[in-house]
């Protein structure tokens, strides 16, 4: 193309983003097809848009490579064409049918940006005085709006009001973008790359009627149209994901100035948004949080065309919000020129940016919504049930304006049985027979009476030996009236011994009641004092840890010789499998220990569901060697110690090993163990140590549980050569509840499918089932489920009850616990309810943020702690981070990417790296024991002294709002943990020294030293 100087101008930042994606070998441009009800001239229609063309320099403009620079230029031709096709009466059956083919074969056919043309227009007549007309814009030349007023303009016969031509624009933006940028968005090349060139488009059906209900809603509750589904679109990500905020970018029609309200030309701009959706928001209070977050980005279109200017000068395409985007349009009524009633029918960004798009428009009194996808990022399916839901969702909201959003419908009376029968299909029958525990041990010794039982060091015992041990010991119990629902609570050491002195309780009918004796001696007798146990079992060199106690106290080491004179044949005891099998105790909301309560059924459940969904898979064939890690007073424990009636042979680990990663990978070879559990947390180190490299060990499989499994190890399990589950479930279901085979089930951390028997439900916040992919919180039915928590009659009515969407389901627990079904019948976890802090007012989920952290590709484990100020409120948050084996990260990274993906208060004010997690005894994050919060970056290096008095003045405001010994000018206030509350602070302490700062000036001028000379000179 030969250049003419004065009609050849630099492209817009938007252009720039359209040309990047071209050369991505990717399509991009805009179609929108509309329904022509009335006598239309095809003649006419072409001449207008010849006319348009020659009017709008954009229509007639090209994109011209030239040596040397990076992009290309827009040059403006003298004449320009629309590539027009009228198709013959009789081409298609209806208008469905042409929509749908036109659309497909519009969407999969490129441009050549250079030589044009910029539109497409095909005009097909449907039945008597009704076409179809689609609208197809080359991206770097038009979006929606400007396919809108081609249409209108093209029906109407006439060529659009004057209005601002394109070039004049890119030139105004480009001055806009040229101040430095703020924070930038990252990269996303190559997923963009594998964008589908022809999006998935599925429309959500809203009614004349439920579109005016949503208008009425809006006006009710103060908001706009757009501003109320925004807000529901965002409700129903956030019912979607579980995370307390969304990240979505709102696309602007980028027309805010009167001269561009009717330009063509690609004026949209994606301004990102993260909008907080705590678990208790109600529908009014989301409408203003929206509304205001959406009234401070269209404030400040810099920020946005910064960071596209930022990502497309390195090349890059800017990264789209983590969630979806959304896009509303309210073009002028049309007008109906010889009675043409002009209806927008469908329209899609080929090429979008966003995997997941919401368009809505108001259209000739219509709501025309659509949700367009990428079909690597949702199926058709999936994308239909998002449509359905958020049809639901919008008939609800517009009914109950007060609605708390956790309780909003999106089932509706329709898919109340299809949550229902999906629930059911993902139930595994599994024959069993309950039984007590005590049988079945017995059984199993008269089986295998020589094989060895449980393994200590040097020390072992056969099933015949232990039998006869144990068998002593319950008569010896039951003489002092221990029996059926009777605990006995249980002291001791790791040994042989303490696995006597299980069986003997269970034998004598007595339920346990495990001590942790690395516990606080306070709390310990909390829980004695709740299990009102028949006595205590100890060893005398454990006693003196115990507290002071008026419960009977046995030392079984000092009456050895009193238990071996008792006959070797205990009695059977009267126990049932609906007796007490343990109460095992865990932390309460209220501050105290609570204990729940097991029969021996729901443990003779997770025994043969666990041979079933674990044991099975290992095809083992032969007695395996377990290894018992956990402390008895942590309920994982269970799990292992039982795989004794089954035949295997116990291993508890020895303690002085458990928390040294060499020493134990050098017992679990020495040994030959088969099968270890353990948390995630106590994984990390252990895998460092060589865990999973080829000899180390002969483990043939590892039982993850106790917290979730962050990305990173979720991945170095996989490819592990040994079969690595992860098994979920709360005390109150009998310590498993699903089960998933890392990588085998799911390439990405799940908590699995439900154990044989067991019923996993997801409910909202109103107790309505919810289908796949939605989230809500974890209800668990089956014989799993508990008694209830010992002697508090009032928790165990509000936690576990029959749920009246699972007939026939029995007694249910709710968890508290959040999560959702996949389509495949996996299920994520997505944390807990009552791991929440409020910082300014705002309640966190702590793991949320732990969840971000680890999806950095530097970080291995992430745990984030919230630091009580002065008050006793929180203060700050503070991160810890274990890097990746050989790769680090700066602490200002780490929080950008956190602040890229959560609202300013989820970020945490520090992030300090360490070498491995602390753990307690049970091997969960030992909280205690992790560092000081890491002074922020900029304090670790040499302060630079301020060198004027407002220098001087700003640095000591700022060290005493942030809490520093002191403030070098060129430390930035936000690295050093600011934000928009201590912003103003810092402007009303400054004030008082008769400094004036305004908030913008902040913001732009993050350092002492920039901000001094901006306030200095008023």
């Amino acid at each position: 193309m030969v250049m003419e100087t004065e009609n050849t101008f630099d492209i817009s930042l938007q252009q720039r983003r359209a040309w990047l994606v071209r050369q991505r070998g990717r399509l991009a441009g805009h179609v929108s097809a509309y329904l022509l009800d009335g006598l239309v001239d095809a003649a006419a229609v072409h001449e207008a848009l010849r006319r348009l063309v020659e009017r709008h320099e954009m229509l007639r403009t090209a994109l011209c490579r030239v040596p040397g620079l990076r992009f290309p230029v827009q040059v403006i031709g003298g004449t320009g064409n629309v590539a027009w096709r009228e198709l013959p009466a009789g081409a298609f059956r209806d208008a469905e049918e042409a929509v749908d083919c036109l659309w497909r074969e519009e969407a999969g056919v490129g441009w050549d940006l250079e030589a044009g043309p910029a539109v497409r227009v095909a005009l097909a007549p449907v039945g008597p005085e009704r076409h179809v007309l689609v609208v197809h814009l080359a991206s770097p030349f038009g979006d929606a709006r400007t396919a809108h007023e081609l249409a209108q303009a093209a029906v109407r016969g006439d060529g659009l009001d004057e209005a601002a031509q394109y070039a004049d624009y890119a030139g105004w933006q480009a001055e806009l973008a040229a101040a430095p940028p703020g924070r930038t968005l990252g990269a996303a090349a190559a997923a963009a790359a594998a964008l589908d060139p022809r999006p998935g488009l599925v429309p959500v059906p809203l009614d004349r009627g439920t579109a005016q209900r949503v208008r009425d809603a809006a006006r009710a509750l103060g908001a706009t149209v757009e501003v109320f589904l925004l807000a529901c679109w965002c409700a129903l990500l956030h019912r979607r994901s579980g995370r307390t905020a969304v990240a979505v970018d709102l696309v602007d029609a980028g027309r805010a100035l009167d001269d561009l309200r009717r330009a063509l030309g690609p004026f949209e701009l994606a301004l990102p948004l993260v909008c907080p959706t705590p678990v208790d928001a109600r529908l009014p209070a989301l409408l203003r949080q929206v509304g205001e977050l959406v009234a401070a980005a269209r404030a400040a279109p810099e920020t946005a065309l910064r960071a596209l200017r930022h990502a497309t000068d390195r090349g890059h395409l800017p990264e789209p919000a983590a969630d979806g985007a959304f896009r509303f349009a309210s073009p002028a009524s049309p007008s109906r020129p010889g009675g043409v009633r002009c209806r927008l029918l469908r329209e899609a960004d080929i090429g979008s940016p966003s995997p997941l798009l919401l368009t809505c428009t108001e259209w000739d009194g219509e709501l025309v919504a659509a949700i367009q996808h990428d079909h690597g990022y949702l199926d058709d399916d999936a994308a239909r049930e998002l449509a359905r839901q958020l049809r639901e969702l919008l008939a609800d909201a517009a009914d109950r304006l007060d609605a708390a959003v956790a309780e909003l419908d999106l089932v509706g009376p329709s898919g109340v049985g299809d949550a229902r029968d999906f629930l059911v299909r993902q139930v595994r029958p599994l024959p069993w027979e309950p039984a007590t525990l005590d049988d079945l041990f017995a059984e199993q010794a008269r089986r295998t009476p020589d094989r060895a039982a449980v393994v200590y060091e040097d020390a072992s015992l056969t099933f015949a030996a232990l039998e006869e041990r144990s068998g002593r010991l319950a008569t010896f119990l039951t003489g002092r009236g221990v029996g059926p629902d009777r605990t006995v609570a249980i002291a001791m050491d790791r040994s042989t011994e303490l696995i006597v002195a299980v069986l003997g309780i269970l034998r004598a009918g007595g339920a346990l009641l495990p001590l942790d004796v690395a516990t606080a001696r306070e709390r310990m007798g909390a829980i004695l004092a709740a299990g009102r146990p028949a006595l205590v079992l100890t060893e005398t060199g454990v006693a003196g840890r115990l507290p002071a106690s008026h419960l009977p106290t046995v030392a079984l080491d000092a009456v050895r010789a009193e238990i071996d004179a008792l006959p070797a044949a205990a009695r059977r005891s009267q126990a049932t499998p609906r007796s007490l099998a343990y109460v095992m105790f865990t932390s309460g909301t209220s501050g105290g220990p609570k204990g729940v309560a097991v029969e021996h059924a729901s443990v003779a459940h997770l025994l043969a569901a666990l041979r079933a969904g674990v044991y099975a898979r290992l095809g083992a064939g032969r007695p395996l060697r377990v290894a018992v890690n956990g402390p008895l007073a942590f309920d994982t424990s269970i799990k292992q110690v039982v795989q004794l009636l089954d035949g295997h042979t116990l291993h508890p680990l020895p303690e002085r090993l458990r928390l040294d990663p060499e020493q134990l990978l050098d017992y679990l070879r020495e040994h030959r163990i088969d099968v270890m559990d353990c948390t995630p947390s106590q994984l990390g180190p252990l895998v460092e140590a060589g865990l999973l490299d080829a000899g180390r060990t002969q483990l043939r499989a590892l039982l993850v549980g106790g917290e979730a499994v962050q990305p990173a190890l979720w991945q170095r399990l996989a490819a592990a050569d040994l079969a690595c589950f992860n098994l979920y479930g709360p005390t109150e279901c009998t310590v498993d509840t699903t089960t998933s085979l890392i990588g085998a089930d799911s390439a990405t951390p799940v908590i699995g499918r439900p154990i044989a028997n067991t019923c996993v439900a997801v409910v909202d916040g109103a107790g309505r089932l919810v289908p796949p992919g939605v989230a809500g919180e974890l209800v668990v039915a089956g014989p799993g489920v508990a008694r209830g928590y010992l002697g508090d009659h009032d928790l165990t009515a509000a936690r576990f009850a029959d749920h009246p969407q699972l007939p026939g389901a029995g007694a249910t627990y709710r968890t508290g616990d959040r999560g959702r079904y996949r389509p495949d019948g996996q299920i994520e976890f997505l944390g807990r309810t009552d791991r929440q802090v409020k910082i300014r007012g705002n309640r966190v989920e702590l793991a949320e943020i732990e969840r971000v952290l680890a999806e950095h590709p530097a970080v291995a484990e992430a745990v984030v702690m919230a630091i009580a100020g002065a008050g006793g409120d929180v203060a700050r948050l503070a991160g810890y981070v274990v890097p990746q084996r050989g790769v680090a990260a700066p602490a200002d990274e780490l929080r950008a990417h956190v602040a890229g993906r959560l609202p300013e208060h989820m970020v945490p004010a520090t992030v300090t790296l360490i070498g491995s997690v602390p753990l307690t005894p049970n091997g969960k994050v030992d909280e205690a024991r992790l560092p000081a919060p890491a002074e922020p970056a900029a304090a670790a290096r040499d302060l630079v002294p301020p060198r004027n008095p407002v220098e001087q003045a700003l640095a000591e405001v700022w060290a005493d709002v942030l809490g520093l010994p002191a403030v070098g000018v060129d430390d930035n206030f936000f690295a050093l943990g600011g934000d928009s509350i201590k912003t103003i602070q810092v402007i009303g302490r400054a004030r008082r020294r008769g400094i004036r700062i305004l908030p913008l000036q902040m913001r732009e001028h993050q350092t002492v030293a920039e901000l001094a000379p901006v306030v200095g000179a008023q």
